[in-house]
């Protein structure tokens, strides 16, 4: 029904790509929307006077042969821990050049390093696009993360930091048995294969061992034979940058 309050309706249609108008919406003077298709395209405005007003019929025309992709529009982004580890999201809605995302985490907030790479799906695009990267890596302790976005001309940008707190609920480290015997057992956090730091030390600070562990699933198995005299002992464990330090006893 035509509102008599209004000089004129308004009939918007759109063409995409050479294909025949369809009707997007009427009775507004404005066309907002919320995402532009890809591809040539044209919207048309049909113009229909009130007949109380002396205006005759008239439509216009607009295409997006003017329109330029915004650079890299983040809609949001993420950080979530789950049993597997950290997951990361995040979604933009635009894209300009935009070679990808590279993923950092910091254990300060202030010095970050890189852990991976998202490659961006289209490079240029006014739709939007979902990423995901999953951080099976992270140990307890306070992980801090952000993207930083690159073009393919070298530009970047960040994203804001996202802190996660992992504790008990995403695996507790531990060593056991404590009194021990020939071996001890740590379990870390995170199932991927990596390198520990490991350094035994008596109670007056003298280091007894120091080597390398490689991890076995989510645990390393320190071999405690070398020791034989009963009493206290002091295991520091190194993961990624993550200090671990458990009190031990011989029996």
């Amino acid at each position: 029904m035509r509102d008599n309050n209004l000089i004129a309706e308004y009939k918007w249609s759109i063409s995409v790509n050479g294909s025949a108008f369809a009707s997007i919406g009427e009775n507004s003077y404005e066309l907002n929307l919320a995402v532009v298709p890809n591809g040539d395209v044209v919207f048309q405005c049909v113009l229909i006077p009130n007949g109380s007003y002396c205006y005759t019929e008239n439509s216009f025309i607009a295409t997006t042969e003017s329109i330029t992709p915004l650079p890299v529009e983040l809609m949001f982004f993420k950080a979530q821990a789950q049993t597997q580890g950290v997951s990361l999201t995040w979604a933009t809605a635009s894209e300009l050049e935009n070679k990808g995302f590279e993923v950092q985490v910091s254990n300060n907030g202030r010095e970050f390093k890189e852990i991976g790479f998202v490659e961006s799906k289209v490079g240029t695009t006014s739709l939007r696009q979902d990423y995901n990267f999953l951080d099976t890596k992270a140990v307890s302790g306070t992980r801090y993360y952000r993207l930083k976005q690159m073009d393919f001309d070298g530009t970047t940008s960040y994203s804001p930091i996202r802190a996660v707190a992992l504790d008990a609920g995403n695996g507790t480290v531990s060593v056991y048995p404590n009194p021990f015997d020939d071996a001890v057992i740590v379990t870390l956090n995170g199932t991927e294969a990596r390198n520990v730091q490991v350094v035994l030390m008596d109670a007056m600070g003298k280091v007894l061992q120091q080597r390398t562990e490689e991890t076995s699933g989510n645990s390393i198995t320190v071999d405690m034979r070398s020791v034989r005299t009963k009493g206290i002992y002091i295991l520091h464990v190194l993961d990624n940058d993550t200090k671990y330090t458990f009190k031990l006893m011989k029996r």
